[in-house]
């Protein structure tokens, strides 16, 4: 399906879009606003959850001025990233990262920076849960911010964060660039 067309099945009463046609002052604004978000995101001396907030909100003004470029105003920020390969030609691996972003920056309120405390038994022990399903096969950690889910592998955690597949042995990497591989499965390997 071509890009106006998907777009315009989009639109009209009760629908995620409006067609309304472009107006070069507010692309010129939201380009503007965007670019500079997205430099400010960038300045180390601010907390992460502000540069976080930064990044997301410059991603968001960037896509909306694409779609305003193309002639269609959003009734909501998600739809902005949904219409991701209609605007941009960009695919579903793209709008679904910025999806977990909208859900994370939902949630800014929570520390959910910072390194997680758990909230042990009366025995001391950290207390699991587990939830099994259809495809499903879960194990998670009630802690006093929150619920944090456990992956039994470090591929099932990055295709969880990633919406896709993935080697999480290369793809979670440390600070440095090294990958998880690098610093635990080979040392290990070295060592044995």
């Amino acid at each position: 399906m071509s890009a106006p067309v998907a777009l315009e099945n989009l639109s009209g009463p009760g629908k995620a879009l409006k067609a309304e046609p472009p107006d070069a002052q507010e692309l010129a604004g939201l380009t503007r606003t965007g670019l500079a978000r997205l430099t400010d995101a960038r300045n180390t001396t601010l907390s992460i959850e502000s540069r976080f907030d930064l990044a997301y909100n410059a991603a968001h003004a960037l896509c909306l001025a694409a779609l305003r470029a193309m002639g269609y105003r959003a009734s909501n920020r998600y739809i902005v990233f949904q219409v991701l390969p209609h605007t941009l030609g960009l695919g579903p691996e793209v709008w679904r990262v910025l999806d977990l972003c909208h859900t994370l920056l939902a949630t800014l309120g929570q520390p959910i920076f910072e390194p997680l405390t758990n909230a042990p038994t009366a025995k001391g022990e950290a207390e699991l849960f587990y939830c099994k399903g259809s495809g499903a096969d879960g194990v998670g950690e009630y802690t006093t911010e929150g619920f944090v889910v456990l992956f039994p592998s470090p591929s099932q955690a990055a295709m969880a964060l990633m919406g896709r597949s993935a080697n999480g042995w290369l793809e979670w990497k440390a600070a440095n660039g090294k990958t998880l591989d690098e610093l635990k499965r080979q040392v290990v390997s070295a060592e044995g």
